[in-house]
């Protein structure tokens, strides 16, 4: 048993089980459920690894804050924020590899594709940076909490930025997403008729 291939297997098997008539909703709609369980099992490995490296690492770099050195000062000082971009190194591979297998179930080297979504989690990871330190210096919230207003913009950029560029098909193409992003900007469906309904 090829035990990467265990979670397609289960889902693709979830979706047998389901009554006929709810069938063709799957059908049309499989690659978002795809997407959101992918995403809500990258969002769970965020957080966890932002907290785990927020209790190993953070007096650490917070001690810093003492440092003769400007850059190192300023390190310790915005401690949240450097660990937080040190998780995104750290998931941006485990994200990707989710989306590639499960969610958008492309095939070929995944390497390319990881370095292509750095470049899309790039930006969003800059305004997630900023989000988190106007929530923490501002509205003097925790990190902890604070990344979960970084998490929601990140949501929806990181879905148009994969769709249209990581995991573009071979032909320029972007991959088949069953109307989501056309519901949200309004474009047509590959019938050329608005895309609405379930």
């Amino acid at each position: 048993m090829d035990v990467a291939r265990l979670p397609i297997t289960l889902f693709d098997a979830l979706g047998r089980l389901l009554p006929a008539p709810l069938r063709p909703y799957y059908d049309r709609h499989q690659d978002k459920l795809r997407y959101l369980v992918a995403g809500v099992w990258n969002t769970i490995v965020g957080i966890a690894l932002y907290n785990l490296l927020l209790w190993l690492l953070l007096p650490g770099v917070h001690a810093l804050s003492g440092s003769a050195n400007g850059v190192l000062a300023f390190a310790g000082r915005n401690d949240y924020n450097v660990i937080f971009w040190l998780n995104w190194v750290l998931c941006v591979p485990l994200a990707t590899l989710a989306m590639k297998y499960f969610a958008f179930r492309t095939p070929g080297n995944a390497l390319p594709e990881i370095g292509k979504a750095y470049f899309v989690y790039l930006p969003a990871q800059l305004i997630s940076s900023a989000i988190i330190w106007l929530t923490v210096e501002h509205l003097h919230l925790s990190p902890r909490v604070a990344q979960i207003f970084a998490i929601a913009f990140s949501t929806i950029f990181s879905y148009l930025g994969h769709k249209y560029f990581t995991f573009r098909g071979q032909t320029g193409e972007a991959v088949e997403t069953g109307g989501i992003v056309e519901a949200l900007t309004g474009e047509e469906g590959t019938d050329g008729e608005p895309v609405s309904g379930p």
